[in-house]
């Protein structure tokens, strides 16, 4: 788990490590990708929207119930995706 997304794993069966996924995605278009601090950030505004409106169907009671969710984590995806992004020219 990375140490800037607490209480996110990025470890799931059946997905692909990040090095993994940007190589067959490099392999594929024919061309290598040299700096994915934007598509970083920009991935991790889109999941913390997602979490968020996730955690608001919860907590209203039109969300489907799913063991161990909601998560808090997008707080954590807003605060590193924007650290990211000033990071950029």
């Amino acid at each position: 788990m990375p140490e800037d997304l607490p209480g996110i794993s990025t470890d799931m069966e059946g997905v692909l490590p990040v090095d993994d996924l940007l190589s067959v995605y490099e392999k594929s278009a024919g061309t290598t990708i040299s700096d994915m601090a934007w598509f970083d950030a920009a991935t991790r505004y889109k999941m913390a929207a997602i979490m968020g409106n996730n955690l608001r169907r919860h907590r209203t009671g039109r969300g489907r119930t799913v063991p161990g969710a909601p998560g808090h984590g997008h707080p954590g995806l807003i605060r590193s995706g924007s650290a990211l992004a000033e990071q950029l020219d």
